[in-house]
């Protein structure tokens, strides 16, 4: 299975951050998008990445981050988290807010907690292709701490050329196997590196404005340490024949760095730092090019477009064609495991918790049990004119129930719900901290829940079970997005990496690692409604064609229950959830927003989309009523479509 990392883009503007023309280099625009974008759309297309989390200051990354043009972009959950003190706290703290099952505060990191990217915001000319190339070398390496380099020759393509045609100058770390530039890339598991003190001082003092502090930190090094004396010893060497090749005495400089060996260096700082430093060299340059001044940045700005050019074709070349994504078609002929960090659990408790419950939720929660047969259902949580404000699961449990629902939702959804709460015996909470979630899809997750349970699990449609699993209990439910047979798995935050392996052995090869542009894919395959996508407060049950699914018409009173049954007396939705089939295969999918038209009329828009590798472009869109028709012809954005029925791709499994 591939290893998937997340990546934390660094973007703050506090302490040893470098202003360019007055303003933080993640917000200077290059060919009309910030820098911090053009790293996050960047992120989107390399295969090895599962999440992206940016760091900075929060007012100014809200609109960067929300841009409409980017979040069209998105095939990855994206996450930004308020800055910190220093470069090293933003690291350090997203990443304890990134590890598995960690509370919105985040967690410190055990040595069994994976890696992560680290990479700066100010890199226009990073590809996926270099970054996938560093994450597999780095991950092959097993290294507590990789750092990239690029070659020499790798840069000769951004030096200045002609009059009227700038470049940048480089500096280089002179080693004796050559000169290298450092790429700004970094794979690193925290929890493995025990003096991660000393990379909080480097990096506080890594443009050395303050002499006595690094001074200071040099002696600490040589009286307090082993192997201090040894990396202070190459430091000095290097920047000995740094001076020397930046002062064109390059015969020199050639014989001084003769003394610096790249493998001395990784020892040095593998003791220094306890624990396994590495360099990692890749050849494709783009992501060694970062803007630490005006001139460099005028430079990037003018040549950004044939730059760019030239180095995908460059890492084209040098690495072929990006390695596979998740293949959704391979989930529908065997499985897919995916980890769901954007899924939270609200707990409710208390002696009213059924009543309360059910008079706050479309669906009845009354005739709810646990066990395998009637424990769940899909419900939602409406406004009191009859919209969506939460697409939920109620499970019933012992002595309470969950309501699970995106994380991103959660907040707004316990604040709704503790308005309501008077005179009940009823207690709210988030539990999400305490359960990591997984899902299993696919024709072949009966089987492997099956061999992973050490028997076979029976479990009614919504509804869950509790099982054990590597010698830990978690609860399998039976639902999910794809069409094909699913479970979701709720698991301890403390057994979940063990229960996780356990499916992987119970899969084999049958298990594909999904991530969330895989499971993207195969939602929308399925025609299944999304929160924030196709659910939402401008949307009523009955348009997104959930009434019977999540709606009960027999129960008693709810909030928006009255318009609910209005309408469906009436029929009189006017807009319906639909799929769209373009007729050119190779078109690309339309941006979330587009719109739909009909007769030369606006008639509807486009709320997901995806390439299928068994549909081709398609997309799901709200239109009006009289349009909503398989086969009527429509256009999406100057595209030609036609209104297709869901699901697009039938399941396999069922």
């Amino acid at each position: 299975m591939r290893t998937l990392v997340p990546a934390i883009v660094t973007a703050g503007d506090r302490r040893a951050s470098r202003a360019i023309y007055g303003d933080s280099k993640a917000y200077l625009v290059v060919a009309g998008r910030p820098l911090v974008a053009h790293v996050v759309a960047t992120l989107q297309a390399v295969p090895e990445v599962s999440e992206v989390w940016v760091v900075g200051n929060a007012a100014r990354l809200e609109p960067v981050l929300g841009d409409p043009g980017l979040r069209s972009a998105l095939r990855k959950p994206l996450h930004a988290v308020p800055q910190f003190r220093s470069l090293y706290e933003n690291g350090w703290e997203t990443y304890r807010r990134a590890l598995p099952g960690a509370p919105a505060d985040g967690r410190d990191p055990t040595p069994d907690d994976g890696p992560a990217l680290f990479l700066s915001a100010d890199l226009p000319f990073a590809t996926p292709h270099e970054i996938s190339e560093f994450i597999r070398r780095s991950l092959a390496t097993g290294a507590d701490y990789a750092v990239g380099l690029v070659t020499e020759q790798s840069m000769r393509a951004f030096y200045p050329e002609a009059p009227g045609k700038g470049g940048i100058h480089m500096a280089y770390f002179n080693l004796r196997e050559g000169r290298f530039r450092q790429s700004n890339l970094h794979l690193i598991r925290p929890g493995r590196v025990m003096n991660r003190h000393y990379v909080e001082e480097m990096y506080e003092h890594r443009h050395q404005r303050e002499f006595w502090q690094v001074a200071g930190l040099a002696w600490r090094l040589l009286r307090s340490e082993r192997g201090g004396f040894a990396v202070l010893g190459y430091y000095a060497l290097m920047h000995v024949a740094g001076a020397l090749d930046r002062r064109g005495m390059r015969r020199i400089a050639d014989r001084v760095r003769r003394w610096i060996p790249i493998g001395r260096i990784q020892l040095g700082c593998s003791t220094l730092l306890r624990g396994d430093f590495q360099f990692v060299v890749t050849e494709g340059g783009g992501c060694a090019v970062d803007i630490d001044n005006e001139h460099d940045y005028d430079v990037a700005a003018a040549r950004y477009d044939e730059w760019r050019k030239e180095q995908l074709a460059r890492v084209e070349q040098l690495y072929g064609p990006l390695p596979l994504a998740v293949s959704a078609a391979r989930i529908r002929t065997a499985a897919g495991w995916f980890a769901l960090p954007d899924r939270g659990v609200i707990r409710v408790r208390g002696a009213d918790r059924v009543r309360w419950t059910n008079g706050m939720v479309s669906n009845d929660v009354a005739w709810l049990a646990p066990g395998a047969a009637s424990s769940g259902c899909h419900a939602l949580l409406l406004t009191p004119q009859g919209r969506i404000v939460a697409d939920l699961h109620v499970l019933a449990r012992a002595d309470e129930l969950w309501l699970e629902l995106t994380r991103d939702a959660l907040p707004d959804v316990l604040k709704r719900l503790e308005r309501y709460v008077i005179a009940d015996d009823v207690a709210l909470s988030d539990a999400s901290g305490e359960l990591r979630r997984f899902a299993l899809e696919g024709p072949r997750a009966p089987e492997i829940l099956a061999r992973a349970a050490g028997g076979e699990v029976a479990i009614a449609p919504d509804s869950g079970v509790e099982r054990e699993f590597a010698g830990a209990s978690a609860i399998a439910c039976a639902w999910g997005w794809s069409g094909e047979p699913a479970y979701q798995l709720f698991a301890p935050a403390a057994a979940a990496d063990a229960i996780a392996r356990a499916f992987a052995r119970a899969g084999g090869d049958a298990l594909e690692p999904g991530d969330a542009e895989a499971l993207e894919v195969l939602r929308i395959e399925a025609g299944t409604p999304a929160q924030g996508a196709e659910l939402g407060e401008d949307v009523l049950p009955a348009e997104a064609g959930l009434v019977g699914r999540a709606v009960s018409l027999t129960k008693g009173c709810y909030t928006g229950q009255e318009i609910v049954a209005r309408m469906e007396s009436r029929g009189s939705a006017s807009h319906r959830l639909v799929g769209l089939r373009f007729d050119a295969t190779d078109a690309d999918p339309p941006p979330r927003g587009a719109p739909v038209a009909a007769e030369g009329q606006v008639v509807g828009s486009v709320t997901s989309s995806c390439r299928s590798a068994l549909a081709g472009p398609i997309a799901l869109g709200y239109v009006r009523r009289a349009h909503a028709e398989p086969g009527n012809e429509v256009a999406v954005a100057e595209r030609r479509a036609r209104i297709a029925a869901l699901p697009f791709v039938p399941s396999r499994g069922r």
